[in-house]
C-alpha cells in the first residue's frame, strides 16, 4: 500500500514539473515575440527619423524669400542725381523768369552757381518739367544767402550734345591739349572735368586776348 502511494506521488511530481516546463517555455516564447515585434517597430522609427534627418539635411534651400526679409534684401532704388550742393538758402520764395534754353539745370545754375540744385527749383515748382518751360514764364525758387555773381571772360560757345572739353579745345585752339585753359576758366560752371551739359553755355579766351595781356 505503501508503495503504491508513493508511485502515484512520484507520478505527481513528474506531471507537475512538465506542466510547469511548458508553462515556463510558452511564456518566454511568447516574451520572446513581443520583443521582436518591439524591436520591429524599433527599427522602424529609428529608420523613419533617419531618413526624414537625412532629407531635411539634404533638402535644397527654399528659392522663396519672406516678403518683409525680402524688403531688406533688396537692394534699394537710387535716383539718379548729383551731390548736394553746399549752397545755403534763406527760405524765402523768389520769381525767376524763364529764358530761351533754360532747363532746371542752367537755372539753377545761373541763381546758386551750382546746377547740382536743379532739383530743389523743380520741388518748388511740381508739375513742370525742363521740357514744359517756356520762355516769359515764372519759376518760383528758394533765395540764396549770397546772390551768384560770375563774370565770365572770353567768347562763349554754346555747348552741343557729344561734345566734350577735348573736342571743344580742338575747334577753338586746333588742338585738344588746351581743354584744360578752357576748364580753368569756367571752373564755376564746369565741376567735374569730364561732365559738361548740352544746353550751358561755357567761355573760352582767343589767342590774340591772351597775347595782347
Amino acid at each position: 500500500m505503501k508503495l503504491v502511494s508513493l508511485l502515484m506521488i512520484a507520478a505527481l511530481l513528474t506531471s507537475t514539473a512538465c506542466s510547469s516546463k511548458k508553462k515556463q517555455a510558452a511564456t518566454e516564447g511568447q516574451g520572446t515575440d513581443q520583443i521582436a515585434s518591439f524591436g520591429e517597430d524599433a527599427d522602424f522609427i529609428i529608420e523613419s527619423d533617419s531618413q526624414d534627418l537625412v532629407a531635411v539635411a539634404d533638402a535644397p534651400m527654399s528659392e522663396s524669400i519672406d516678403p518683409m526679409l525680402e524688403e531688406q534684401f533688396v537692394a534699394p532704388v537710387i535716383e539718379e542725381s548729383f551731390v548736394g550742393s553746399a549752397v545755403q538758402t534763406t527760405g524765402e520764395i523768389g520769381t525767376y523768369t524763364v529764358q530761351s534754353g533754360d532747363t532746371y539745370m542752367l537755372i539753377a545754375f545761373k541763381l546758386y552757381g551750382d546746377y547740382r540744385k536743379w532739383k530743389s527749383v523743380a520741388d518748388m515748382n511740381p508739375g513742370v518739367s525742363s521740357s514744359q518751360l517756356a520762355v516769359g514764364q515764372n519759376v518760383k525758387y528758394d533765395m540764396p544767402n549770397q546772390p551768384f555773381v560770375w563774370n565770365p571772360q572770353g567768347n562763349p560757345h554754346l555747348i552741343q550734345n557729344g561734345e566734350t572739353l577735348g573736342t571743344i579745345s580742338n575747334d577753338k585752339y586746333g588742338t585738344a591739349a588746351r581743354w584744360k585753359d578752357i576748364y580753368n576758366n569756367n571752373r564755376p560752371l564746369i565741376l567735374d572735368q569730364n561732365m559738361i551739359f548740352a544746353g550751358f553755355t561755357l567761355y573760352w579766351i582767343p589767342d590774340r586776348d591772351i597775347a595782347s595781356e
